[in-house]
């Protein structure tokens, strides 16, 4: 692709100020230890299981669950009666929180019911250093099992094994697992489980699990506002009908020659339709496709959309998987493959050509500074992608 009046809208013409650093990226989360039915075990009901676990990262203007607090509507749902929507709508609500995640509890290797959860992915966002998540002990009258930390500290996104513990919502004033329904009247606040929940020596507040939080990629983005450089036109048309094979098939192709990354208006729009839909604070975007994929970049496309989807434990659909089956990742996420394009273009040097994927300007770009993947009008935003 020859570097053309209509792909570039401006060369670089300066750069000042230093830019401010924030960081987007995604999480592995896993339940690494379990510790209710081994470390609690009296009076154990016959099928003691969780809720599905909601989770959100967040400032510290949002509180989930503290000690002494009054439970919202939401937790106060989620305690008694396992069911997340409430807690998810306030959280939607909250300027002051991402969207959540909410997960499925399953049969983990030796657990006898569904006291585990699955390895998956999040979101993650340095505006929103700090995470919690709840889920319901079940059965019970209003107790529930919640942790939070802080995930990014010292500039950058810390591998946490974050203890969760048992709480009582105080909106019940039932003392067993299977007590009958008795509504807390005035309503009380949430304190730490210390009764119910036991075992043969307790003593203290009661553990019931770790989620370990590893950081899995990362993008860092500065913003300057004196800086004008170049910035790409997109030159691929993203298909009108997102999900049509042909449509998907004429893209990818494109996206190739042209050294592109796909919109994330169109994956976004796949996620919308439900045909690759993620979990909800985990969208299907390149940065999340590398992930997933372990940056490997010559994986064929539905492999790699397949994989991502297997870690949310869904699947493919299989006219989808048809329609990119030729492609690889080098054409889908070009740009953040690190790719160059073999378009003829001229070099600065006089030279022209470059290898497959990305142009030939852009390829005689310095690289001893950080590498730059896409470069935006004032705001100026400076995009690093990297995997962990």
């Amino acid at each position: 692709m020859a570097m053309t009046s209509p792909s570039i809208l401006c060369l670089v013409l300066a750069l000042v100020a230093k830019p401010v650093m924030a960081e987007k990226g995604c999480y592995k989360v896993s339940q690494t230890s379990h510790y209710w039915v081994s470390n609690y075990g009296v009076g154990l009901p016959d099928n003691p299981h969780h809720s599905e676990m909601v989770l959100t990262m967040h400032t510290e203007q949002y509180t989930m669950s503290a000690v002494n607090m009054s439970a919202t509507a939401g937790v106060q749902n989620m305690a008694e009666e396992g069911n997340p929507t409430a807690v998810q709508n306030e959280i939607t609500a909250s300027s002051a929180a991402m969207e959540s995640t909410k997960v499925p509890p399953t049969n983990l290797t030796g657990q006898a019911t569904k006291l585990g959860f699955a390895d998956f992915m999040m979101e993650a966002d340095s505006d929103f250093p700090h995470v919690s998540l709840i889920t319901m002990i079940v059965p019970s009258p209003d107790w529930f099992a919640f942790g939070s930390a802080m995930l990014f500290e010292n500039g950058a996104f810390q591998t946490k094994a974050i203890d969760v513990y048992a709480y009582d919502a105080g909106t019940d004033s039932g003392t067993s697992y299977t007590s009958a329904n008795d509504e807390t009247s005035p309503k009380g606040t949430i304190t730490e489980l210390m009764s119910g929940v036991t075992g043969a020596n307790t003593v203290g507040v009661r553990k019931m699990m770790t989620m370990t939080f590893t950081p899995s990629c990362s993008v860092t983005t500065a913003t300057t506002t004196t800086t004008t450089v170049t910035s790409v036109q997109t030159a691929c048309a993203v298909p009108s009908i997102a999900t049509n094979p042909t449509m998907i098939a004429t893209y990818i192709d494109c996206l190739g020659s042209q050294c592109e990354d796909a919109a994330t208006t169109w994956l976004e729009d796949l996620s919308a339709r439900r045909r690759l839909a993620a979990l909800a604070a985990l969208e299907v975007t390149c940065t999340n496709i590398l992930a997933a994929i372990q940056n490997n970049c010559s994986m064929k496309v539905d492999s790699a959309l397949g994989l991502l989807m297997t870690t949310m434990n869904k699947s493919l659909d299989s006219d989808i998987a048809q329609a990119v089956e030729s492609f690889t990742v080098n054409s889908m996420c070009s740009s953040m493959c690190g790719n160059k394009c073999n378009d003829g273009a001229s070099n600065p040097d006089g030279t022209t050509g470059g290898s497959t994927g990305g142009s030939a300007l852009v390829n005689a770009a310095p690289t001893t500074s950080i590498f730059i993947p896409f470069l935006m009008l004032a705001p100026t935003a400076f995009v690093l992608s990297r995997c962990l």
